[in-house]
This record gives structure tokens, sequence and C-alpha cells, in this order.
């Protein structure tokens, strides 16, 4: 997996012009707030680390995907382009006054009407989108905002200009700070997987966060009969937001499969008491509760194991005259009636879900017990008769845990879809 990484540093400048970066559409709806956008410029002007952005080389578009790091590009940018936006007349004088006070000194010139030239040109500094280069660059436009205050001392003479210039720039000109990259090349089915294991303590996505820009466009009407509860759980769970992350008022314009999924983490939540989470969240080293949980059980219930989600999910939008709506919410309402009695039973018997791999199955063992599931004509329903008897399903979780499935050498990947097989072939 080594193999798949390339990193290494690069200046501002290069990434924003050499790499043909590819912005996820729905990236755009998560804002940072300006408190975070003025910690990140302030740490840039200190040579402060702001970490590594992460990257996926789409072969195929020969882009770069922003897997992480697209708010701190973007916060870049925005105040490359227009440096007020983000950091107030006032602090960014007050960071600059010493050195201002000593060339007025130097060359006998009026603070006051040095202070108002900064300021009418700093607040002008509004890059339009169609320019091929920043405004702060521009010559002509400082001095403009210099003769109009009269300091004529100042564009008559090259050196002080420059000089001056200088000082001015010493705060905006950030092209040259190095950032630090990641690149990852590989299959987009294994970045779920690769990217839920990454641990960053600044607002970074998930490996199933990613899933979303891909699934940006499969859509579902948010009042086809059913979905509405679906869409409003997910609000529930984007509302919950804090610290520097905010939503956009456009945020819940669409609703597409990637929240319809996540959604399901909120209702099967819903259905647990206190008692229930807390032990979960102490007995198990994954969350149970998650949509990290609820994908890998779409995908195994789909395609046999758990990384198959974006093959799974590109399967069932395939035909966009006829997208099975009805399979979806079928689906959706099986999952939290199985997660739900699974949570359940495992809380009132004591038994530890000591791993992701045992409670998919456990949970898949289950699910093949209460639903008939025909994924090639897309149809999911509950079974007349419940099949399922818990002193046989007792007896499965003791051999499990006995024979230490989905642990030590058993917790490869190969090992748990062997074992979901050998389920589907038993019914």
């Amino acid at each position: 997996m080594n193999e798949s990484f390339t990193v290494e540093r690069t200046d501002i400048k290069s990434l924003l012009s050499n790499y043909n970066l590819s912005i996820p559409s729905f990236q755009r709806k998560f804002v940072w707030n300006n408190e975070k956008k003025r910690d990140l410029i302030e740490s840039l002007n200190m040579s402060f680390p702001i970490g590594a952005i992460t990257l996926f080389l789409n072969k195929e578009k020969n882009s770069f995907l922003i897997v992480d790091g697209l708010q701190r590009i973007n916060t870049i940018k925005a105040y490359l382009n227009n440096p007020c936006e983000i950091i107030p007349f006032k602090n960014y004088f007050n960071g600059i006054q010493n050195d201002l006070d000593t060339f007025a000194g130097e060359h006998n010139l009026d603070t006051k009407k040095i202070k108002s030239s900064v300021k009418n040109w700093y607040e002008s500094l509004n890059t339009s989108p169609d320019s091929s280069s920043f405004k702060f660059k521009d010559f002509s436009h400082l001095q403009r905002c210099i003769e109009e205050k009269g300091l004529v001392k100042i564009s008559n003479d090259l050196g002080i200009f420059q000089s001056f210039r200088n000082i001015l720039l010493k705060p905006i000109d950030i092209e040259d700070e190095n950032i630090g990259l990641i690149t990852y090349k590989g299959e987009l089915d294994t970045l779920p997987d690769l990217f839920s294991k990454i641990n960053q303590k600044n607002v970074s996505l998930t490996g199933y966060e990613i899933l979303h820009s891909l699934w940006y466009d499969y859509t579902i009407p948010k009042d086809y009969p059913g979905f509405n509860v679906f869409f409003e759980a997910f609000k529930n769970i984007a509302n919950r937001s804090d610290g520097y992350i905010k939503l956009d008022d456009n945020f819940f314009d669409n609703f597409n499969m990637y929240m319809n999924i996540s959604s399901l983490e909120e209702l099967i939540e819903n259905n647990s008491d206190e008692p229930m989470k807390n032990y979960f969240n102490s007995k198990c080293g994954f969350h149970v509760f998650k949509s990290e949980t609820v994908f890998d059980i779409f995908s195994t219930i789909y395609s046999g194991t758990t990384n198959r989600i974006n093959r799974s999910v590109d399967d069932i939008f395939k035909d966009v005259s006829n997208i099975p709506y009805d399979f979806i919410l079928n689906l959706n309402n099986a999952i939290i009636d199985v997660a739900t009695f699974l949570n359940s039973y495992l809380y009132n018997n004591s038994i530890d879900a000591y791993s992701k791999y045992f409670y998919i199955y456990m949970f898949y063992y289950v699910f093949i017990h209460k639903y008939s599931c025909d994924i090639s004509n897309k149809i999911c329903k509950k079974l007349d008769n419940d099949f399922l008897k818990e002193n046989d399903m007792y007896e499965v979780i003791q051999n499990a845990m006995n024979n230490k499935w989905f642990k030590d050498e058993n917790r490869q990947l190969a090992f748990f879809a062997t074992k979901i097989k050998e389920l589907s072939a038993d019914q």
C-alpha cells in the first residue's frame, strides 16, 4: 500500500498553477469560518506547518482530486484574491505598523497619509475571477493609491517605492511558502478503507466523505414517498457540526446516495438508549453507530464484501431512466431493522462485538434470516416467515469467538469474504 503514495514538498504557487486540481462539488458546501481562515494565514505568515495536502490522481481525467486540504487551498486562494476578506485592515496594519513607522521616519513622510493610502490600497485588492494575476502584484494600482494621498515622494523614487511595497507585501505574498503534498495513486474502491484510517486533528474528510464527491449527482428525490425521514435524519447529523465548520444555506438543496446511507447512522442510534450506547462505545474498537460501519454493511449486502461500496452504488444508478428508489428505501429500512435487533441482542447478552468484521458478519447472518435480497432484480423484502432462531445465532457467535474469527491472522478481508460467502451458500 505504501508504494501507492508519493510524498513531496512544493510551494503554494506551484500547487495552484501546476496541478490540475479537481474540487469535488459537494465540498464547496463546507466552509471554514473567518477565525479558522485567519489562523491558517497567520500560520503561513509565521512559516508554521499547516499539514500536508492529500491528493488522489485521477488518471482518466488527468487531474488531482483533493481528498484532504480543500479548505486550506480555498482559504489560500481567497486570501490571495482578496486579503481584506480574511484579514481585516486593522489586523493587517498592526502587523506592519512598526516597519511603516520606521520607513516614514527614514524618509520624512506623514504617517497618517501612509496609513490612509495603505488602507485604500489594501481594501481594494479584489482580484477579478478572470484575472491572470493577483491585484496585490499590480504596481500601477499601488502607485495610484499612493498618489491619491499626495505621497509623490514614494511614487517618484523607484528605490523608496520598492521598499514601501516590500513592507506591504510581506504578509500577503505567501506564494513561496512551502507545503507538503501526499499523492495517492490507486483504485477508487480502496479510498474509503484507506482514508478512514487517517486520523488528523484538523478539519478533514474521512474516506467515506470522499464518496460524497463521487456520488454527488446520484440524487434521490426528497419528496419520493418514504425518503423524507432519511433526509431529515441526515440534516440532524450535518447540523451537529460545530467548531470551525459551518454549512452554507444551499447545503440541503440535494439529497443524494451518500446522504442517504449516512442518515442510517442517526436512525439506528435513535433506537438505542444511553446505556446501550455507552456499552458499545466502551467495548468496541470501532463505531457501531457511525456511518463508516453502515457503508461497510451496505457493501456487504450488495457485494459480499466491505470494499465494494463504490461499485455497488454505481450499479444501482447505472440506469438513470430506471433508478430503483423502492429498492434503496427497502434496503434502508432493512438495515435499520437488523442493526436495531443485533445491537439489542448483543447488549442484552453482554456480547463483545470485538471487531468490525465480526459485527458485520453477525449483521449479515441476521439479515439473510429476516430478509430476501435479490441484487440482480433490485428487490429487498422481509421474509414472510422469520427464520432466525436465537439459539442457533448464539452458537454461531460462540463458534466465531472460540475459533478467533476476524482476529489476528483471520482479520484479512479475504477471510471475511469467505465467511460471508459460506453464509450465503447455506441459505
